[in-house]
């Protein structure tokens, strides 16, 4: 699978491609499936760099969903960059 942009959620495969977007996007959450092995991470940047949101794997199988953590709606992001997705999928849910 490569990362696809066309469906809602976004469904992110392959970190470090470059900046997935630079518009103002709203997202709902992050939900980070398939992890595979404890102490991957997933980061996700702004366009400027700084971290939106993160998460590092407890162990196989790991699943990570935002909306546990910050309520319905993550907020505005001005550009959108994976940095880092040791494995699985990163499924980005937009308002």
């Amino acid at each position: 699978m490569a990362n696809n942009l066309t469906g809602n959620p976004w469904q992110i495969d392959t970190a470090g491609a470059g900046t997935l977007t630079t518009d103002l996007i709203r997202v709902n959450k992050f939900r980070w499936t398939g992890g595979t092995t404890a102490g991957h991470t997933c980061v996700v940047k702004n366009a400027a760099g700084r971290i939106v949101w993160r998460s590092v794997a407890a162990g196989v199988n790991f699943i990570d969903d935002s909306s546990h953590e910050f309520g319905s709606i993550v907020g505005n992001v001005m550009g959108l960059i994976v940095d880092a997705l040791g494995s699985g999928v990163l499924e980005i849910y937009l308002v």
